[in-house]
């Protein structure tokens, strides 16, 4: 999705050399020995017999994955001076009113060539995948403990008990039992420290910004914008981030950037099973600007909480995906503490979140506008409930584009407006939901198949019985230029709508640069007895209608709504 092609099995698995490496005799000791032939550390490498064999195997596995790759890590920045100089500089949305500082991180981004970092990423990945499952049948009652300072961060390796794991560079860190604490790990702390990987086998951790905060939600703490541009718990800055929780009722709560998100780099964490609470600020929750930021969650019920710019959200050169596998989960872009006070309506925060594609438009401040990237929200299986504020819900705005599917069960969606399959300003924004009995709600309209300023909104339902509660522009609806699309294939529905909806537009004005280009909203509903409402004249079931408001020369001159009912 960031047009970098990378396909590293493609010929052969990848893997094959480091992991035939990590499979022979004395396998970490020999890949310690290569890190300290390369000046990582000093000394001699330590005594190791106190590690489980099978914890030393998926050390290694990582550890010679690392030597191989690190050379693609420095392809990626070859281009940089001072790696750590760019690290401290804040996100380019940060430094909208500075254009000085704005002109050069867009310069150091033209330096980046991600596909490298992409590319080892890759092996990194399917490296600790395969890691994990070596270490998860190391017994989570053996006692051990196994640190070693390198030049890359440190290396861990300990079990048994429960543990508190402190901020620091860290390049492995291997837990494989006991209740644990992480403190803003893994992540890329300094330039040196490109790889920040954490393995947890066992028990109910806990992943946060600082350890003060456990007890207190993110939304009520009074420091909570502190930290907005600062490293936490698997996040991703010039380099690689991994966290695998392999079992447990978790809580990741943070005021950072967390949870697979990603700034000039590749962030991903997947948690295997349990019920798990997700807490964040901002930029969060599968989150990216010049990178990948994944968050998977395989099992569990689960709850994700963040402000703004998350939950499947891709910047500038940025995609982010949220993946929730199974499970009744609840999704919530805060909307009552309004941190972030949305320009079209300030007592709704602008949200971005749950499937959000955002560009950075600057045409009003300094003229240097940057395109959207791509946010994907997928969730396979489960009742679901899903609740932003402004701009959520498969939005794409200033040329990103955004996603929010959900396959299966009953679910409940409510945002304030711009949301579930809208876009605007060239955007591309979709809803799709595969089945189940769906209830939407979106009081301030421009919602459920909504295109404005060029952009393009889909929404599809394909199967059950459906209620949709909307304010005007919606339901298939076009605007300025936009293209709203709206389609639910089966059931008896119920449409409650005021204002313009139902396969209509507003024109572009006459005599403006607008007037040639098409304006289209498209309202389709195939099977079901449906109720519609009485203000809407051509909305009734079996009819099929235009509402031609401007016709050109030919069709993609025209401003026209389309309803359709079989």
């Amino acid at each position: 999705m960031l047009g970098l092609g990378v396909r590293r099995d493609l010929v052969k698995d990848a893997l094959e050399t480091a992991e035939g490496r990590a499979l022979r005799p004395k396998a970490l000791p020999i890949a310690l020995e290569r890190m300290r032939q390369r000046g990582l550390f000093g000394g001699q490498v330590p005594n190791l017999d106190n590690v489980p064999a099978e914890a030393q195997r998926a050390a290694a596995l990582i550890l010679e994955t690392a030597l191989d790759t690190y050379a693609l890590r420095q392809a990626t920045f070859a281009g940089v001076q001072d790696i750590d100089l760019e690290m401290k500089r804040a996100r380019p949305e940060a430094l909208a009113n500075d254009p000085v500082e704005f002109r050069h991180v867009l310069d150091v981004g033209g330096k980046v060539d991600l596909a490298y970092l992409l590319a080892a990423s890759e092996d990194l990945a399917r490296a600790v995948e395969r890691a994990t499952q070596i270490a998860d049948t190391v017994s989570d009652k053996a006692v051990y403990d196994l640190r070693i300072t390198t030049a890359w961060g440190d290396i861990v390796l300990t079990g048994g008990k429960n543990d508190v794991h402190q901020d620091r560079p860290v390049l492995l860190l291997l837990d494989t039992g006991g209740d644990d604490i992480y403190v803003n790990l893994p992540a890329n702390k300094i330039g040196s420290n490109w790889l920040s990987v954490v393995i947890d086998t066992h028990g109910n951790d806990k992943y946060l910004s600082d350890p003060a905060g456990a007890d207190k939600p993110v939304r009520g703490r009074a420091d909570r914008g502190g930290d907005r541009f600062s490293g936490g718990c698997a996040s991703a800055s010039y380099g690689v981030s991994i966290l695998v929780d392999a079992r447990g009722d978790d809580m990741y709560r943070s005021v950072r950037p967390a949870f697979g998100s990603a700034n000039f780099g590749v962030a991903y964490l997947a948690d295997y099973e349990g019920d798990d609470a997700y807490d964040a600020y901002a930029c969060a929750e599968g989150f990216a600007t010049f990178g990948i930021g994944i968050l998977e969650d395989l099992a569990g019920k689960d709850s994700y909480r963040l402000f703004n710019q998350g939950q499947g959200c891709g910047l500038t050169s940025g995609v982010g995906l949220l993946l929730d596998r199974k499970g009744d989960d609840t999704y919530t872009a805060e909307d009552e503490v309004r941190d972030f006070p949305a320009a079209p309506a300030p007592d709704h925060n602008a949200s971005f979140s749950q499937g959000a594609g955002v560009g950075l438009r600057m045409d009003v401040v300094n003229g240097k506008s940057l395109s959207g990237g791509v946010g994907v929200l997928l969730d396979i299986d489960g009742k679901d409930g899903y609740a932003c504020g402004v701009y959520g819900q498969g939005i794409g705005y200033w040329e990103g584009c955004g996603f929010l599917w959900d396959l299966g069960g009953d679910d409940t969606y409510r945002a304030a407006m711009y949301a579930q399959g809208a876009a605007t300003q060239f955007g591309f924004g979709s809803l799709e939901d595969a089945s189940g009995n769906d209830r939407h709600e979106v009081p301030g309209g421009q919602c459920l198949g909504f295109g404005q300023d060029l952009g393009v909104g889909l929404f599809l339902d394909s199967a059950g019985t459906d209620q949709y509660m909307v304010g005007g522009q919606s339901l298939g609806f076009g605007a300025l230029n936009g293209v709203g699309w709206f389609a639910d294939l089966d059931g008896d529905d119920v449409y409650e709508a005021k204002g313009l909806c139902l396969g209509d537009v507003t024109e572009a004005p006459a005599d403006s640069l607008r007037e040639p280009f098409l304006t289209l909203g498209v309202f389709i509903d195939l099977v079901g007895r449906d109720t519609y409402p009485g203000a809407v004249t051509w909305a009734k079931n079996g009819n099929r209608s235009t509402q031609m408001h401007r016709k050109g020369s030919v069709p993609m001159e025209s401003q026209a709504g389309v309803f359709y009912d079989r």
